[in-house]
């Protein structure tokens, strides 16, 4: 549909200056929760780097850095779709929190060859605690014999926290997919556009290559849309984040006032910024 790409810029710009000020307004609030409440704690942790990242994404654009604006929407959106997924199963969470113990042994690993002193007590007490609460992260052939030497080589385990409830390693482009008929097509159109400049694919660079007389340019602040992509993907990432955190903490004001900034995005945007366009 036809759109001033100018006058789109600086809608976008307003909605999302209003989100990073409710969004600050809403961390202030004291968030009480049961110490076991591993998803209040990852909602709220997601919410404050998603402010933070949607904030940064308005001083790449005021740089004329578009492209790279992108890029850190792309990772507002992972974000979001982790924690969506999280949230679809609240065991998810904990898995999240549970995997500083992977970290933690390949921390204790390191300091150990670099003959750093130690306490003696925290190896076993480690090793107790991955064995209790990290087992799911194990690879699947260290799961058919998991002895102390197994729980206490970091090669055992998977490399990230997102894994499926048979164990098995999944991929951010799989949770991408289980986001919900309400937003996930648009997001999952726009992540795909993105990716494939992440990824540094001609199709990706291509927007911003032209031919001259002599050979080629490139111009990485040549595509408006790169800048009006990466707010809305921003606004969108952050804007599901923290109405999950006032849904989660009972903030019922706060969510109606969230839930009037996106209506009032959807009726003013709602179209104008599809990749097909």
């Amino acid at each position: 549909m036809p759109y001033d790409p100018d006058e789109t810029h600086d809608t976008l710009s307003d909605f999302c200056q209003q989100l990073v000020d409710r969004g600050g307004v809403i961390q202030r609030e004291t968030l009480t929760a049961a110490a076991n409440d591993h998803l209040g704690f990852m909602i709220a942790t997601f919410a404050a780097r998603q402010l933070d990242q949607l904030h940064a994404i308005g001083y790449l654009i005021i740089g004329e850095s578009p492209a790279q604006a992108g890029i850190l929407a792309r990772t507002m959106l992972e974000g979001f779709a982790l924690l969506y997924w999280a949230h679809a199963n609240p065991d998810r969470a904990l898995r999240w929190r549970a995997y500083s113990l992977v970290h933690d042994l390949k921390v204790l690993r390191e300091k150990q060859a670099a003959g750093d002193p130690l306490d003696p007590k925290h190896e076993p007490e480690l090793l107790d605690r991955l064995r209790r609460d990290a087992q799911m992260f194990l690879k699947k052939r260290a799961k058919q014999n998991v002895t102390d030497e197994v729980l206490g080589n970091p090669s055992s385990y998977q490399d990230v926290w997102h894994v499926g409830d048979d164990g098995a390693k999944l991929t951010i482009s799989a949770i991408i997919k289980t986001l919900d008929e309400e937003d996930g097509p648009k997001l999952r159109e726009m992540y795909g556009s993105l990716s494939k400049y992440v990824h540094w694919g001609i199709e990706g660079l291509a927007p911003h290559l032209s031919r001259t007389p002599s050979g080629y340019s490139i111009d990485l602040q040549s595509e408006p849309r790169d800048a009006l992509t990466a707010m809305a993907m921003g606004f969108q990432a952050c804007m599901q984040t923290f109405l999950l955190l006032t849904v989660h903490f009972g903030l019922d004001t706060e969510q109606k006032n969230l839930s009037g900034i996106k209506n009032e995005y959807v009726r003013e945007l709602s179209g104008v910024l599809s990749p097909a366009d």
